[in-house]
C-alpha cells in the first residue's frame, strides 16, 4: 500500500498482489477502493500449483544445492 502512495507514477495494471486468504485479498480491495483503486479479483486456484511455479522451485533448488 505504501509504493502507491510512494510512487503516484505506478498505474493499476501495474500491480499483481498475491494473498494466500480470501479475506486478505477483500481486506486489501477495501483499502484500495478507499483510495480510488480499481482492482479486479481473479481466484485461479493456488498459484504454487502453476507450472511457473514448478519452475521456481527447481531453480530455487539449483541455487540452494548447487
Amino acid at each position: 500500500m505504501q509504493l502507491l502512495i510512494e510512487q503516484p507514477a505506478l498505474s493499476p495494471d501495474q500491480l499483481c498482489i498475491l494473498v494466500s486468504r480470501h479475506d486478505q485479498a477483500a481486506d486489501l480491495r477495501r483499502a484500495l477502493a478507499q483510495r480510488g483503486v480499481p482492482t479486479r479479483l481473479v481466484a485461479q486456484g493456488d498459484v504454487l500449483d502453476s507450472d511457473a511455479a514448478l519452475v521456481l522451485q527447481r531453480l530455487l533448488d539449483a541455487l540452494a544445492a548447487p
